[in-house]
């Protein structure tokens, strides 16, 4: 995972500000190309091919064309897409993913965003076309943010950093959209916007017996393609049976793999996420981190939480909230990659307000807009809080795009069973795990850790309380004006 920033009327000072804003996305080393016409820099956090060779903006040249690229994120497939580009000639000289993407610019041109799998944010500067391309992977799983304004683009991976740069605003910043790629020409200095991908609509005339051993196999498939990492990865687990689906498989090719879980620690409370997730551990047979959230601290840190986040909405605070200090932690035991279960409360419609629509003809419609709306809240959330709180990078399997296209187009009574939640999955996996650790009931994270009940008794008495509101949802967001609504927005 890294921070990118760049566009056009930027500086040399600009882009060492604003590089320096998003330190937390990388500090392993740090890379800036500035030229009449665009500037570009970026923070990395180096996970694939650990050399200097690795290191962006990465420059591309040849008699016939001129690139420079800045990318954020992990090519699943790179391995694959590197062997295409070696038999059309094509010469590496490290072991990244990002040169990767580099030559397969230069030979598939905008078709490479298709042939991508993986999580990515990305901007080229194509000397040769005079264009600044960008592009957003198929989910939003990383972030990007940009602005078009006086015949100019800016853009950047955390809104805090456009906010630095003059005459920008909040209500200039978009939100760049995932599966998507724009097109800015310097020479007219007009944007093209365009869409690569979209879920598709297929049959799936799979029998159940067939259906559960199709999802079993893709989600290992999911995880096994995310174990690309030239260092050591962990994993989150909270007891429920996303987080130990996931872990499970890690399991099979990690058997010491660590787990961590967070829970706030207050004898008045007892987190349930603590004590399913120590069963759990225990019945894996892997080493738990206990991680404990004092009030106190939460308190201490809230400013701190919502500049990460980027957002004042009361739900993704209490989330953010438990991945800001999971985050802390991990990098403590010196992680940079850690795996979660994100995604699957959407893939399968488990979240309460989905479920009225439960086997009606709507429920695929609300689950794909579940899945296609993730870039809004918990993916930017997992992403912005946990590189904000320790530099970490979050993989989730359950997003392993040909599982997403599977369980979006299987037939409905396949999906649910009555009141009950996620049962393929459950049945996919019922022959190789205990029933207790499979049915827990659905809880959030904050709820499941016991955070929001910090929130629900504590914040309205706190020093940020000054106009003696009655709603926590109006401090968030006064914190989040404070931050961001001003001319020197920062902590």
């Amino acid at each position: 995972m890294c921070g990118i920033i760049g566009g056009t009327k930027l500086t040399r000072k600009d882009l060492i500000e604003g590089l320096k804003t998003l330190r937390h996305r990388g500090q392993d080393s740090q890379g800036f190309y500035i030229d009449q016409k665009v500037a570009l820099g970026h923070n990395r956090l180096a996970i694939l091919d650990l050399s200097s060779k690795a290191n962006q903006p990465f420059l591309v040249s040849s008699s016939e064309k001129s690139i420079v690229l800045v990318f954020n994120g992990e090519v699943w497939n790179y391995i694959d897409l590197k062997n295409k580009l070696i038999v059309r000639g094509y010469k590496f000289i490290s072991r990244s993913d990002t040169e990767v993407l580099a030559n397969g610019y230069l030979e598939w041109g905008i078709s490479l965003f298709k042939k991508i799998d993986g999580m990515f944010a990305l901007a080229f500067y194509d000397k040769t076309k005079n264009i600044i391309l960008l592009s957003r992977d198929w989910v939003g799983k990383i972030p990007l943010h940009y602005v078009y304004k006086n015949k100019n683009l800016y853009f950047a991976s955390e809104i805090k950093v456009l906010l630095k740069f003059k005459n920008v605003n909040l209500d200039d910043i978009k939100n760049f959209p995932p599966a998507h790629y724009l097109i800015f020409n310097l020479k007219t200095r007009e944007i093209k916007l365009r869409r690569y991908y979209s879920l598709p609509n297929f049959k799936v005339d799979d029998s159940l017996q067939e259906a559960t051993q199709k999802i079993k196999e893709l989600l290992t498939e999911g995880v096994e393609k995310r174990l690309i990492s030239d260092v050591p990865i962990c994993t989150l687990l909270s007891g429920g049976i996303d987080s130990f689906l996931i872990t499970f498989i890690l399991k099979n090719y990690y058997p010491s793999i660590e787990a961590f879980t967070a829970y706030y620690d207050d004898r008045r409370f007892q987190s349930s996420d603590l004590y399913h997730a120590t069963k759990a551990a225990k019945w894996l047979g892997i080493k738990l981190k206990k991680i404990p959230i004092k009030g106190g601290e939460i308190i201490k840190n809230l400013p701190r939480i919502i500049y990460g986040l980027e957002s004042y909405k009361y739900y993704q605070v209490y989330a953010a909230t438990v991945n800001y200090f999971l985050a802390k932690d991990i990098q403590k035991e010196g992680y940079k990659v850690a795996f979660c279960g994100e995604g699957s409360d959407e893939l399968w419609g488990s979240y309460d307000t989905t479920r009225e629509g439960a086997g009606l003809p709507e429920f695929k419609r609300v689950r794909r807009y579940l899945i296609e709306n993730m870039h809004r809240g918990n993916l930017n959330r997992i992403n912005k809080v946990m590189m904000y709180g320790g530099t970490i990078e979050m993989r989730s399997p359950f997003l392993h795009r040909p599982l997403v296209e599977y369980c979006l187009n299987l037939s409905e009574h396949y999906i649910t069973k009555g009141k009950e939640r996620k049962y393929l999955l459950k049945e996919a996996f019922k022959r190789d795990i205990p029933t207790e650790f499979l049915n827990r009931p659905k809880i959030t994270i904050q709820d499941g850790s016991g955070v929001s009940s910090f929130f629900k008794n504590f914040i309205l008495k706190s020093k940020y309380n000054k106009n003696g509101y009655s709603d926590d949802q109006l401090i968030y967001r006064d914190i989040f004006n404070r931050l961001f609504n001003t001319e020197n927005a920062g902590i």
